[in-house]
C-alpha cells in the first residue's frame, strides 16, 4: 500500500496542462478503486498547496470519474466537509482552497451546480467582508455556467412578471426526508489498507477495466517512444529528472552550491551544472527564489558559469515558443532574476526584437512576465535608468527599437499593456524622434 500511495502522490505532484493524459494513464496501472481514499487525500492536499492549479486537479478528477464515478463522489464527499468544517472554524484560506476546488469540479461535471448554489446561499446568510470575497471568487470560477441560462433569465423578465406556480410548499417541520441533516462521512477508513480475502479476484477485474480504458501495456510503450523522439530537439529544459536533482533540494542556496561544487562538479562540466539547475527551476509548480539565488551563486562565483547562464537565457528566449506555460514563466522570472542582481550582463536582452513580425506570441508573454518580475525586484525608476544607460544601448536596441516607426509603435503599445509608464514614453520619445 505504501507503494501505491508513493506513486499517486507523485503523479499528482506533477501533473500540469500538458502532461494529464500521461498522468491519468499513469494513476490507472495503479488500482484505483482499491486505492480511491489515497487519490482523493493526496489530490486534495496537493490543490490546497497550489490552488492556482485547481482547474488542472479537477480535470484529472473529471476523467477519472467518467469510468470510476465513486472515486469523484468520494473526493466532493470530501471537499464539502471541509468546505463546512472551514466555514464553522472562519478558516478563510482553507475555505478559499476548497471554494475554488468545488467550482471547478461543477465546470467539469462531476459536482453537480445545485452544490455551488448551496454554497453560496450559505456564504450570504449572514454577508461579511469575508464572505462576500469568497461568493465573489466562486462566481469568478464557476460563473461561465450561468451564461447558459442568461438567455432564459432575459426572456423571462422581458415579457414582464408571470405569477409563480401556488404549488403548497411544506413548513421545515414537515420536511421528513432523509436527506435533512443527514451528516456526510469522509470514509476516512479507505485511507488505510484491509485485508482482501478476494484479493487476487478484484486484482484480475481491476486489470480488464484497466486494459479496456488505456490498453495494453506494448500500445503505451510504443506511444511512449513516438513521443521520446518527438522530444529530441529541446536541448535547454527536458521533462526527465536530473542527476543531481536530490542535492539541489538542499534548504540553504549556499549549502547546495558547496554540495554541488564538491560532489556534481566535474571538469569541463559546467555547463551541465548550470542546465541541471535551470531544468530543476523550470520543473517546478511555481518559481521558487531558491533557484535565482543558487543560479546568482555560481554566476559571481566563475566566469564560465556567467558565460553558460548568459547562453542558456539566450537559447531560451529563442526556444520559447517549445515551452509550456509554467516552464516559461518559471524561465521567465529566473532570468529576471540573474539581471536584477548583475549575476549576468544585460547584453542578453540583445536578443529580444520588440516587433509584430520578430516576436511570436510566447516570446510576447515571456517579455511581459520578464519586465514584470524585474519592476517587482528592482522597481521602475531602476529599470527606467538602465534603458537610458548609454553603455547598455545595444542591450536594449531590439526592446526600444528605431529603425522604423511601426515597430516603435507597437514597443510602445506594449508597455503601455505592462503598465510601465517608464519605459512607455522612453519608446515615444524615439517615436516622435522617427516621426
Amino acid at each position: 500500500m505504501a507503494t501505491t500511495q508513493k506513486k499517486i502522490r507523485g503523479q499528482i505532484n506533477k501533473v500540469n496542462v500538458e502532461n494529464i493524459v500521461d498522468v491519468v494513464r499513469s494513476l490507472l496501472q495503479e488500482n484505483i478503486i482499491r486505492g480511491k481514499g489515497l487519490f482523493a487525500r493526496s489530490i486534495i492536499q496537493a490543490q490546497s498547496f497550489s490552488p492556482s492549479f485547481s482547474n488542472v486537479f479537477a480535470a484529472v478528477v473529471a476523467i477519472i470519474n467518467t469510468k470510476f464515478p465513486n472515486v469523484g463522489e468520494l473526493v466532493l464527499r470530501r471537499l464539502v466537509i471541509q468546505f463546512k468544517q472551514s466555514f464553522r472554524r472562519n478558516d478563510k484560506i482553507t475555505c478559499i482552497n476548497v471554494s475554488k476546488f468545488i467550482a471547478h469540479l461543477a465546470n467539469q461535471r462531476v459536482a453537480h451546480e445545485v452544490i455551488v448554489l448551496e454554497m453560496l446561499v450559505l456564504l450570504m446568510q449572514t454577508p461579511t467582508d469575508d464572505s462576500i470575497e469568497i461568493t465573489a471568487i466562486i462566481l469568478k470560477e464557476s460563473g461561465s455556467m450561468l451564461q447558459k441560462v442568461t438567455l432564459m433569465v432575459h426572456t423571462l423578465f422581458s415579457k414582464g412578471f408571470v405569477p409563480f406556480s401556488t404549488t403548497v410548499i411544506l413548513s421545515k417541520s414537515e420536511r421528513t426526508g432523509p436527506e435533512d441533516g443527514k451528516p456526510y462521512d469522509p470514509m476516512l477508513a479507505l485511507n488505510v489498507f484491509k485485508f482482501d480475502p478476494g484479493f487476487e479476484k478484484t486484482e484480475a477485474e481491476y486489470e480488464d477495466i484497466r486494459k479496456e480504458i488505456i490498453g495494453d501495456e506494448g500500445e503505451s510503450d510504443v506511444g511512449q517512444e513516438e513521443k521520446d523522439e518527438n522530444m529530441e530537439g529541446d536541448d535547454y529544459v527536458t521533462d526527465a529528472q536530473p542527476e543531481g536533482a536530490s542535492t539541489i533540494s538542499s534548504l540553504d542556496f549556499q549549502e547546495a552550491a558547496h554540495k554541488l561544487i564538491k560532489n556534481e562538479l566535474k571538469p569541463n562540466m559546467e555547463s551541465e551544472l548550470c542546465h541541471m539547475i535551470v531544468d530543476c527551476c523550470a520543473q517546478q509548480r511555481t518559481y521558487e527564489r531558491f533557484y535565482g539565488l543558487l543560479s546568482e551563486r555560481f554566476c559571481k562565483l566563475n566566469k564560465d558559469f556567467q558565460d553558460c547562464f548568459e547562453r542558456i537565457v539566450r537559447d531560451t528566449y529563442n526556444a520559447i515558443h517549445r515551452f509550456d506555460m509554467t516552464k516559461l514563466r518559471n524561465m521567465a522570472k529566473l532570468s529576471a532574476h540573474l539581471l536584477a542582481t548583475d549575476a549576468i550582463s544585460w547584453e542578453v536582452l540583445s536578443e529580444i526584437k520588440l516587433t509584430e513580425t520578430d516576436t511570436t506570441s510566447a516570446g510576447r508573454i515571456f517579455i511581459k512576465i520578464l519586465f514584470q518580475e524585474l519592476v517587482e525586484i528592482m522597481g521602475l525608476v531602476k529599470i527606467y535608468e538602465r534603458a537610458c544607460d548609454a553603455t547598455l544601448q545595444t542591450a536594449f536596441e531590439g526592446i526600444f527599437p528605431r529603425d522604423h516607426p511601426k515597430n516603435t509603435r507597437f514597443a510602445i503599445n506594449s508597455f503601455r499593456s505592462l503598465v510601465l509608464e517608464g519605459l512607455h514614453w522612453t519608446c515615444v520619445v524615439i517615436w516622435k524622434k522617427l516621426s
